[in-house]
């Protein structure tokens, strides 16, 4: 949804954003339909080219949601930052909780790819695609998977 990887309307974000914190106001309730107020404003940091302030926003709330998506998103956010260890880490902690998790198998291919660690980032993408290998013809992720794997072959 809002959080999506794909989705980039700030103005959008910011108007639910808006109705997540006057939920959260009136009912003490922040998580609407999966997307906390703290993802939405670090989205929004991001969209304006801010990942500092986007990653200090999740560090400051990852222990107390434990949810894996922070954990992703951070992963991504330190991957941008060219902070590999870092995003390592958050990618760890996804797939020790759930060692199938495709979406954290694809990003960490993609972190250790630009890490220099082709035969790990091939290994990953392996995983991830071979979970997705029933995905459905349109699914964005699985695309992505195939994608990447076809141009790494190229090169």
């Amino acid at each position: 949804i809002y959080t999506h990887e794909t989705f980039n309307d700030k103005e959008d974000i910011k108007i639910y954003l808006d109705f997540v914190e006057k939920i959260q106001s009136v009912y003490g309730v922040g998580d609407i339909l999966g997307e906390s107020g703290d993802l939405l404003k670090a989205k929004l940091a991001v969209l304006d080219n801010n990942y500092d302030t986007a990653i200090t926003i999740l560090e400051e709330n990852n222990i107390k949601s434990r949810e894996l998506v922070y954990f992703l998103t951070l992963g991504r956010y330190y991957h941008h930052q060219k902070k590999y260890a870092k995003a390592e880490e958050n990618f760890n902690i996804i797939l020790k909780r759930n060692p199938i998790n495709s979406k954290a198998h694809y990003y960490a291919a993609l972190l250790y790819y630009d890490w220099g660690k082709t035969e790990k980032a091939n290994e990953y993408l392996n995983k991830a695609l071979k979970v997705w290998k029933n995905a459905d013809a349109d699914y964005i992720f699985s695309n992505r998977a195939k994608a990447t794997a076809q141009e790494w072959q190229e090169k």
